[in-house]
């Protein structure tokens, strides 16, 4: 199949499915869950015997075009296909047999459970699970305060301190005795996503549950493409609220015209920026080739573009962009949401300091 084609069934499928659901995601917190099972059953999730350009630059598209329907669906593919990148990276053959053809089928889905373990590695917080060592496995202590896209039948993955400080990163069922999940609601956008507060009581995690001891080579591994398949969902909505832009280009005898920031600005921004994001993503098989920095530049960038954008199309609307339920208004929301998800704007900005100083 070629990519045109495939970008054709894509853009059905989430026509016909995602598309009327996204009022309720939006205002009533409805998880999306039938969609996201049905883009793995119709292939979407497929990795194995597919080369690594073709996979990031696949899962790239699919975060995008959800994206420009809606974010908060967007993230939930972004979480899911995340964790499956977490078993991709990992040496745990056994682990990976076991979950992976469930996962890429949609049969089973994932969370990421990383955004502790991201800001730790920035010096922002201590990481907030303790791992102490018991026959056969660990026990594991703490809470993760939000972690999305989980349910009854789903993984997640988090990053545990052991008694040597040398973190490990694991996998976990929701299910598991000793896990509590309390969920989280009345963010301004984004409450169809499943997000949860994670409490660990205990949790016993067994060796075959342990994608990487020590974690580091497994974070330096996984890191870039965490960070990078995030701008699929800023491409995603600038491309949205252009278009919005455009739907409001003659209201009012023009008088949109005397904006500074118009539609095609915009335009030329995310198709140059679009470009270097995809460049990057059939690249990362290459790390000699790719510099983290760049791909910090371009996820700021691409942020940054989306808030700006959103901004734009709500002045554009005028007036019937600032009733609560518009479509406007919601790309302005989840514009935030993009800015503030691990890795946050001011994350990046720090990170890109560092890397210079």
């Amino acid at each position: 199949m070629t990519a045109s084609s495939d970008l054709v069934r894509i853009e059905s499928l989430l026509n016909e499915q995602l598309s009327p659901l996204v009022p309720a995601i939006d205002q009533e917190g409805l998880y999306p869950e039938s969609l996201l099972r049905h883009l793995g059953h119709a292939g979407y999730f497929s990795v194995q015997n597919r080369p690594q350009p073709e996979t990031e630059t696949a899962f790239l598209r699919l975060i995008e075009e959800t994206a420009k329907h809606c974010v908060s669906t967007a993230f939930l593919v972004w979480c899911h296909l995340t964790f499956i990148r977490y078993l991709l990276a990992s040496q745990n053959d056994r682990l990976r047999r076991r979950l992976l053809p469930a996962l890429e089928q949609g049969e089973s889905l994932g969370g990421t459970g990383l955004s502790n373990a991201m800001k730790f590695l920035s010096e922002m917080e201590p990481l907030r699970l303790k791992a102490v060592r018991t026959r056969g496995g660990y026990r594991v202590f703490g809470t993760l305060p939000f972690v999305s896209n989980l349910g009854p039948d789903h993984w997640f993955g988090f990053m545990a301190e052991t008694g040597d400080c040398l973190p490990i990163v694991a996998a976990v069922p929701c299910r598991v005795d000793g896990l509590t999940l309390e969920e989280r609601r009345f963010f301004i956008a984004l409450n169809g996503t499943a997000t949860y507060c994670c409490h660990f009581r205990g949790v016993f995690v067994p060796e075959e549950w342990v994608l990487a001891d020590p974690a580091d080579p497994f974070i330096r591994k996984i890191r870039p493409g965490f960070v990078l398949s995030q701008s699929g969902m800023a491409i995603g909505l600038t491309y949205a609220a252009v278009r919005l832009m455009r739907r409001f280009s003659n209201k009012q005898g023009n008088v949109n015209s005397y904006l500074p920031f118009q539609p095609e600005h915009a335009e030329r921004r995310i198709t140059h920026l679009r470009a270097r994001i995809y460049g990057l993503a059939a690249a990362l098989d290459r790390p000699n080739e790719v510099s983290f920095q760049e791909i910090l530049r371009v996820r700021l960038e691409a942020a940054e573009l989306a808030l700006e954008t959103a901004q734009a199309a709500l002045l554009h609307a005028g007036g019937s962009g600032f009733i609560r339920g518009s479509e406007v208004e919601r790309r302005v929301r989840e514009a935030f949401f993009i800015a503030v998800v691990t890795p946050a704007v001011k994350q990046l900005r720090k990170e890109l300091t560092r890397s210079f100083a």
